[in-house]
C-alpha cells in the first residue's frame, strides 16, 4: 500500500510538493481543480507501477534545469525517481486516466493496431464466434416489437392525456368502465360547480344587528333630579331677575353663562370687563354666592346630557341606524340567491318616535337649564319618557329579530356546503371522465394490441436469452470471462451496447498478434477497427468513456484477491450520467472490498463525497480489514501545486450552510474550515445568510427575481399585505433593516478609504446573534 507521497519536485505544476504530513489511507480522495496537477499525479503513479521513465521526463517542469525528483513510500519500501530513472521496487498500481484510454482503446476516436496489440494483453486466447445469427435476429425482432409497443403506448397516452395529463399507460389500463358513468359525470360536474360556489359563499358576510343601546341613561334622570343646596334664596331671586333683564335686552348670548364666567375672572376688587371698583356692590356679592363650584359642576353635566340626547345627537343616531339597516338589507339580498330569507321591517316610524322622545327630553333639559339650582320633578312624567324610549327602540328590536333568524338560516346553509377542495373535485371529475373514455372502442382496441405486442416481446426476450446462452457456451473460457466481465459493466451502466467477438488475430501481417472486438449496437455488429460507422462516430464521448471504464474494471476485477494492489482513477465519471456514476462508485467499492487501496482523483468534490459515503456504508473489506479514508486536495496558490487537507462536507456545502456555520463557530469561538473565524468573516456572512434565509422561506416567485437583494426583499415585505405570504414577515422588517444597515458596512464601498471604522468584536457578536435568531425563528 502506498503510504506517503513524500516529494514531487519539478514535475508539471509540482515544484516542491511535500506530502509527508498527509499520509494516505485505504481510500484516498484527492480533490483538484483543472490545471492543479491531477492528471500529472495520475501519470506519476502510473509510471511508478510500470517503470516508465519517459512519462516523467516529458512532464519536466517548464524552465527547470534540475531533473525531476519523486519520492514515494510504500509499506515495506521506498520508490524514488531521480536523475531520470526509477529506483526501487515498482508499485502494483493500475491507473485509469486518459493515458489508459489512449493506450488501450482509442486515440481521437481512432482504433489503431497498437491499441489492439495492447488489448491482447488483457485477454489471452482466441474467441470462436458461434450462433450469433439467432441472437441478432431475436434482437432485431425484439427491437421492432419494442418500437411497436412504444408507438402503441404513445397512442394510448395521447388518447388519455386529452383528459388527464398525469395518466400513465399502466394506470389507464387499470381504469374500468362503469355502466352509470354518465350519471357519475353529471354528479361530479355538479359537485365541482357547488365546490367553486362554496369557496365564494363561505367568505360572504352575514347581516349584522342594529345597535339597541338605551336612549335615556340613568345619568340623564339623575341630573334632572339634582338641585343646588346652600344658595341663599335672596341671591337666587336677584340673580334670576338680573339674568331675565339681560336676556330681554339682547346681549346676544346666554346672560347666565356670561355672568358665571365673569365671576371666575374677577379679582373681587375690579370688574374684569370694565375695571369698575366692585367693593360694596350687593349684586356682585350675590353673583359670587350663586355661581359657586357646585353650580359649575352641575352645569357641565347638563350640557353633557344635551350633547348626548340633544337634536344633533338624535339625528346622528337615526342616520347611523338607517345606514346599518341598509347594510343589513344589502347583506340579506346577497344571501337570498342561496337561502330563502324575509325582508327587514322598515324604520319609517323611527324618525317620528325619536322626535317625540326628543321633545320630551328637550322640554326637561330646557326647564333644568332655566332653573339649574332646582330639581325637576319627574314623578308624574318619568313613565311617559320611558314609554317613548321603549316605543323608539321597538322598530330596532323588530329588525334585529329578523336578522337573528336570518343569520341562523345562513349558518345552517353554510354547514351543508362541501368541505372538499377544488383540486379534489376536479380530480374526481377527471377520474369519471377517464372511466367513460376507457370504455370507448378505440381505447379497447389499443389495449388489446398492447397485450399482443407484450406477448411477442416476451417470446423474443426468451429467444435472445437462449441465443446468448448458446454463444457463451461456445466461447473460449478465458475470453468469454473477459468479454462477459466487460459486458457485465456495460449492461449495469445501461450502456445500450455490448462488446462481442473478442479474439486474437494476425491480420495486418508481421506476425504480431492483436486483439480485436466488435460492438453490438442496437442489433448491429460494428468492428472497431474497420466497421461502419467508424468507432469515432458509433459511440458518444460518454459511451466511449463508459467502454474504457468497463475494460479497466474487467482487468482489475479479474483477480478475486486485490490485496497489495493500488487502484488509481482520475475522474472516473467524466461525461457519465447519474446511473453510470452510481455504478462506477459501486465498482470502486467492490475493488476496495477485495483488498485494493483505492485512490480517486477528481475535480468534482460531490463525487468524492459520494465515494466516501458509499465506502463507509459498506464497512470492512472481505478480509475483515478496516478501510479508513483521508480527504486531500491539490492547491495552487502561487502557480505551484501542493498537498493540503480538505473537508468534503464543507466543500460540498451550500453557501447558506457555510455562512450559517461561520456565524455559529464565531459565536462559539471555534475554528471553521481549518482556521479561526474573525469578526470580519462573521460580519461579511450576515447579509448573504439573511438573503438566503428569506429566499428559502419565500421560494419561487413570492419574491420577484429582480428584487432578491436584501434591501429589495425587505421592501417587498414592508409593502406586502395579507393574505400574501410575505406579510407573515412584516414583524421582522425593523430587525431586518437594522441587520441590513450593519451588514452594509462590509458590502458597500469595501475598497474605499473613506475612514469607516470596522465594528468591534462586541458589536459583531451582537449582530451575529440577532441574525441567527432570525434564521432560527426566534425573532
Amino acid at each position: 500500500m502506498l503510504r506517503t507521497i513524500e516529494k514531487i519536485a519539478r514535475v508539471g505544476v509540482f515544484n516542491d510538493a511535500d506530502g509527508t504530513g498527509f499520509p494516505l489511507e485505504r481510500l484516498t480522495l484527492i480533490y483538484a481543480g483543472n490545471g492543479h496537477g491531477k492528471s500529472t499525479l495520475g501519470a506519476v503513479l502510473s509510471a511508478a507501477g510500470n517503470g516508465d521513465d519517459n512519462a516523467i521526463l516529458e512532464r519536466q517542469a517548464l524552465g527547470s534545469s534540475q531533473p525531476a525528483l519523486i519520492k514515494l513510500r510504500a509499506d515495506s519500501h521506498s520508490l524514488v525517481h531521480a536523475q531520470g530513472n526509477w529506483r526501487g521496487q515498482p508499485l502494483k498500481t493500475t491507473v485509469f486516466d486518459t493515458g489508459f484510454v489512449d493506450r488501450n482503446l482509442h486515440t481521437g476516436g481512432q482504433v489503431s493496431p497498437s491499441h489492439r496489440a495492447e488489448l491482447l494483453a488483457f485477454a489471452i486466447g482466441e474467441a470462436a464466434v458461434a450462433q450469433e445469427t439467432t441472437l441478432k435476429t431475436a434482437e432485431k425482432n425484439l427491437s421492432a416489437a419494442k418500437d411497436a409497443l412504444d408507438q402503441n403506448e404513445a397512442e394510448i397516452l395521447a388518447s388519455a392525456h386529452g383528459i388527464d395529463r398525469t395518466c400513465t399507460v399502466d394506470s389507464f389500463a387499470k381504469v374500468s368502465a362503469s355502466p352509470d358513468v354518465a350519471e357519475k359525470i353529471a354528479q361530479a360536474e355538479e359537485a365541482l360547480t357547488d365546490g367553486r360556489n362554496s369557496a365564494r359563499i363561505l367568505v360572504q358576510a352575514p347581516p349584522n344587528e342594529l345597535s339597541e343601546a338605551a336612549l335615556l341613561s340613568e345619568d340623564f334622570l339623575k341630573v334632572l333630579s339634582e338641585s343646588l343646596t346652600g344658595v341663599h334664596g335672596e341671591a337666587r331671586k336677584r340673580v334670576a331677575a338680573h339674568v331675565q333683564h339681560l336676556d330681554e335686552h339682547g346681549t346676544g348670548s346666554s346672560a347666565e353663562a356670561w355672568l358665571s364666567q365673569g365671576t371666575k375672572l374677577s379679582d373681587e376688587v375690579n370688574c374684569p370687563f370694565c375695571g369698575q371698583d366692585l367693593q360694596g356692590i350687593e349684586l356682585v356679592d350675590m353673583y359670587a354666592d350663586f355661581f359657586n363650584e357646585a353650580y359649575d359642576e352641575l352645569r357641565l353635566r347638563v350640557d353633557a346630557q344635551e350633547a348626548i340626547l340633544g337634536t344633533t345627537a338624535r339625528e346622528a343616531r337615526r342616520q347611523a341606524l338607517t345606514t346599518a339597516w341598509q347594510q343589513a338589507e344589502e347583506a340579506l339580498t346577497s344571501w337570498r340567491t342561496h337561502v330563502e330569507l324575509p325582508s327587514l321591517p322598515g324604520l319609517d316610524s323611527l324618525e317620528m318616535l325619536l322626535t317625540e322622545l326628543g321633545t320630551w327630553v328637550d322640554t326637561h333639559l330646557t326647564a333644568k337649564k332655566e332653573r339649574l339650582e332646582v330639581a325637576i320633578d319627574l314623578s308624574a312624567d318619568k313613565e311617559r319618557g320611558q314609554a317613548l324610549e321603549e316605543a323608539a327602540l321597538a322598530p330596532i328590536a323588530a329588525v334585529n329579530k329578523v336578522i337573528r333568524a336570518a343569520r341562523s338560516k345562513i349558518e345552517t346553509y353554510k354547514a351543508t356546503l362541501t368541505n372538499s377542495s377544488i383540486a379534489e373535485l376536479e380530480a374526481a371529475l377527471i377520474a369519471v371522465r377517464l372511466q367513460e373514455h376507457r370504455g370507448t372502442q378505440e381505447v379497447v382496441d389499443l389495449f388489446a394490441a398492447r397485450k399482443r405486442i407484450e406477448g411477442e416481446i416476451k417470446e423474443y426476450q426468451v429467444e435472445c436469452r437462449d441465443a446468448r446462452a448458446a454463444i457463451k457456451k461456445a466461447m473460449d473460457s478465458t475470453l468469454a470471462e473477459f468479454e462477459q466481465s466487460i459486458n457485465k459493466h456495460l449492461v449495469a451502466q445501461h450502456a445500450g451496447f455490448t462488446v462481442e467477438n473478442v479474439k486474437a488475430t494476425f491480420a495486418g501481417g508481421g506476425g504480431t498478434s492483436r486483439g480485436n472486438y466488435a460492438l453490438n449496437l442496437r442489433g448491429h455488429s460494428i468492428d472497431v477497427s474497420r466497421g461502419e460507422p467508424p468507432f469515432r462516430l458509433a459511440l458518444s464521448e460518454g459511451d466511449k468513456r463508459t467502454l474504457a471504464f468497463a475494460f479497466f474494471c474487467a482487468v482489475v476485477l479479474s483477480e478475486q484477491d486485490l490485496r497489495g494492489r493500488i487502484v488509481v482513477v482520475d475522474d472516473p465519471v467524466t461525461s457519465l450520467d447519474k446511473h453510470r456514476r452510481t455504478h462506477a462508485i459501486n465498482t470502486l467499492n467492490d475493488m476496495s472490498r477485495r483488498g485494493a487501496q483505492v485512490i480517486v482523483l477528481a475535480h468534482d468534490a460531490n463525487l468524492l463525497k459520494d465515494v466516501r459515503d458509499r465506502f463507509a456504508k459498506s464497512g470492512p473489506d472481505d478480509h475483515g480489514e478496516d478501510r479508513p479514508c483521508v480527504e486531500l486536495q491539490l492547491k495552487r496558490p502561487n502557480g505551484h501545486s501542493h498537498f493540503a487537507s480538505i473537508d468534503l462536507d464543507i466543500e460540498c456545502a451550500t453557501p447558506y450552510f457555510r455562512h450559517h456555520q461561520t456565524l455559529m463557530h464565531f459565536m462559539d469561538g471555534e475554528d471553521f474550515d481549518g482556521r479561526p473565524v474573525t469578526r470580519t468573516d462573521a460580519g461579511k456572512a450576515i447579509r448573504p445568510l439573511i438573503e438566503a434565509y428569506l429566499r428559502g422561506r419565500f421560494p419561487g416567485d413570492l419574491i420577484p427575481k429582480d428584487k432578491r437583494m436584501l434591501g429589495s426583499i425587505i421592501g417587498c415585505i414592508r409593502n406586502s399585505h395579507p393574505p400574501h405570504p410575505l406579510a407573515y414577515a412584516i414583524r421582522l422588517v425593523s430587525e431586518l433593516d437594522e441587520l441590513k444597515d450593519f451588514a452594509t458596512r462590509y458590502h458597500h464601498d469595501s475598497g474605499s478609504d473613506g475612514g469607516q471604522v470596522e465594528p468591534d468584536e462586541h458589536e459583531v457578536r451582537a449582530f451575529a446573534a440577532r441574525a441567527l435568531r432570525v434564521v432560527h425563528g426566534a425573532t
